[in-house]
């Protein structure tokens, strides 16, 4: 008698037309599914790369590199772009505090050392200031176009000292910490 029960080998090796044809409908379903994936991915990654959100207190400046940047300025909220074609430039435009000051720690953003400057009768002397400024929405398509995001250290940074320097060499130094101080 046959000790071994009826087996059946099973077939890894398709040898039936209808059988090369499901492993035929296989394949093809499989490089459907990634040729649909990839159109997917592209098409996921062009919308991503048109929307722009622009928080509260901010706006955005469009360049276009077929006309440089455009006149107009994105609000608040959420806003489409034609990808590769234009980017946005976020600008805060919250009123903000520069600080010129030699300590670690004041309020607002310290973008420097105090002020030295020489008075009317030639001492030097080391001032601390504050300086609030915000850019005016409307216009910040003509501060990229001139200048650009990094406006603090370009304008504010300079024009600060410029001011603080004329003023007080039309004084005495007696003049700048006692009579004249607040004028």
């Amino acid at each position: 008698k046959d000790i071994m029960p009826d087996f059946e080998v099973p077939d890894f090796f398709p040898s039936g037309q209808n059988q090369k044809q499901d492993l035929k409908d296989f394949f093809n379903k499989l490089k459907n599914f990634w040729v649909y994936f990839f159109i997917g991915l592209f098409a996921v990654s062009i919308l991503g790369g048109s929307v722009v959100k622009v928080d509260a207190g901010e706006r955005a400046v469009i360049f276009n590199i077929f006309g440089g940047v455009e006149k107009r300025v994105l609000g608040e909220g959420i806003n489409l772009i034609f990808p590769f074609v234009q980017k946005a430039t976020i600008y805060d435009i919250k009123q903000a505090s520069y600080t010129f000051t030699s300590e670690d720690q004041k309020q607002g953003q310290v973008i420097g050392e105090e002020i030295h400057s020489l008075t009317s009768d030639g001492q030097r002397i080391d001032v601390e200031l504050t300086v609030r400024a915000r850019p005016q929405p409307g216009e910040l398509w003509k501060l990229h176009q001139s200048i650009g995001p990094s406006y603090v250290s370009k304008i504010i940074l300079p024009k600060a000292k410029a001011a603080v320097r004329e003023v007080l060499c039309n004084y005495p130094v007696e003049d700048v910490y006692s009579i004249k101080r607040q004028e």
